[in-house]
């Protein structure tokens, strides 16, 4: 689970601001040779989307799926098309500086159906499409509960299978779709949270208050790399700092995490597994 800390967060290769962050957390851009701002906002080598775009991204995690990148200094959203009030409101940038996006969940006309990163988990509302910038994002992430497995798709094909450390029986991780909100950079690369932590749009169904945030989950390092294979944690998903440094290099904002509570991870994903020493 994310506690909060004061941290750094770079929104813009020019913009460095101060601010709270949920998740004892420093957050920065990512590690790659790639521009920061292209990282924190949908993937370097995605098409940008005009027009009446009818796509509706897949629930599949092997398939491509589609962010919005707010523009402008918030988001109004609407609990449907058709409400004249506004139901949630959300700055841009964020309150830790770093972009602000959604992931798309349908098109309708000039509105965009997307999920939101507020509770309850899996909320959903209406954006105007007017509003964003759409971006495909050929990324996904799998996180099966019961075998303590992440897998990281590309277009389909598996980059990465790690195991993972998991939240306790009393402190389960939540079970959904959700998406990677912000890349946070940590303090101490051998701390409680490893070097790099991504937060999710998920929380804990359990907890409403953890270390002064309000019970985020996020895919973070360990210095505890003993607990990886287990269920330890508050709720939030660890991996070796090996692997946090691989994801923390390829994945942006808005790209799509499925959490499963079972099934089995196909051998083929288990011979791809990177090393995680």
């Amino acid at each position: 689970m994310l506690a909060r800390r004061l941290g750094v967060a770079l929104a813009a290769p020019s913009l460095i601001a101060i601010g709270l962050l949920a998740g004892s957390l420093l957050a920065s851009g990512g590690v790659s040779s790639r521009p920061l701002a292209a990282k924190q906002r949908a993937t370097a080598d995605a098409g940008v989307l005009s027009g009446d775009y009818p796509r509706v991204p897949p629930s599949r995690s092997t398939e491509a799926s589609v962010v919005a990148n707010v523009e402008g200094s918030r988001a109004i959203v609407y609990r449907s098309p058709t409400e004249r009030r506004a139901w949630r409101r959300y700055a841009n940038p964020t309150s830790r500086r770093t972009p602000l996006v959604f992931l798309v969940r349908r098109r309708v006309g000039s509105w965009l159906r997307v999920l939101l990163p507020s509770r309850p988990n899996g909320s959903e509302g209406w954006l105007r499409a007017a509003r964003a910038e759409l971006r495909t994002n050929p990324y996904s992430v799998l996180v099966n509960l019961r075998e303590h497995d992440i897998v990281v798709r590309r277009a389909g094909r598996t980059l990465l299978s790690a195991a993972v450390g998991v939240g306790r029986a009393a402190t389960p991780t939540p079970t959904g779709l959700y998406y990677v909100t912000e890349l946070l950079r940590q303090p101490n690369p051998n701390g409680l949270y490893g070097p790099w932590a991504f937060a999710l749009s998920a929380h804990s169904s359990v907890l409403t208050y953890f270390g002064g945030g309000d019970g985020q989950v996020g895919i973070h390092g360990t210095n505890e790399p003993s607990g990886i294979g287990h269920t330890v944690s508050h709720g939030c998903i660890r991996v070796r700092n090996s692997v946090i440094e691989k994801l923390a290099a390829i994945l942006p904002l808005g790209t799509p995490v499925r959490i499963v509570a079972q099934g089995q991870v196909s051998s083929q994903n288990r011979n791809s597994r990177l090393s995680q020493s």
